[in-house]
């Protein structure tokens, strides 16, 4: 075992035979600071994007799925979750949608002869598609963009 979230994910390529889902640090990415250390503040709709291996704003996803390799978030719990402004939204599968991309990216690399290479091919695909979607010039919130993708490429290499 490594770690939890994708970072746990990531420790694939280093030989982790297992990591937690992180369930917790989602839904903490669900609240804004209220302000006065009470918790409290706006419940923002953070989705999954297996594209980026991060999260953006649910509102921020029709933008990324016109860009160049853009990878259908195929999970059955994103089927309802109403993408865009607006829409029909539910923060339980928003949360589902993530775990079952958990177990989707493990049994990808642990099905591979090499899982290593594997976890290494799906970060440097995160890494392409985040370039290009600042080469389309889609803008996000800063929340919403994938930081760890300046540094994992390296990390594993």
């Amino acid at each position: 075992m490594c770690s939890s979230d994708l970072l746990g994910w990531l420790c694939i390529a280093f030989g982790a035979t297992g990591f937690g889902t992180g369930i917790s640090s989602t839904k903490r990415l669900q609240f804004e600071s209220g302000g006065g250390g009470g918790g409290g503040g706006e419940r923002k709709r953070w989705f999954f994007v297996p594209s980026l291996l991060g999260f953006a704003l649910a509102e921020e996803v029709p933008e990324l799925q016109k860009v160049q390799g853009y990878e259908p978030h195929d999970s059955p719990f994103s089927a309802g979750l109403g993408l865009g402004a607006g829409g029909n939204w539910n923060h339980e599968s928003a949360e589902q949608h993530y775990v079952w991309w958990c177990g989707k990216l493990a049994q990808e690399a642990w099905v591979s002869p090499t899982p290593a290479q594997a976890v290494r091919q799906r970060v440097d695909r995160a890494a392409a598609f985040w370039t290009e979607v600042r080469r389309a010039g889609v803008v996000l919130d800063p929340r919403s963009a994938p930081r760890h993708l300046e540094v994992w490429p390296q990390a594993i290499s």
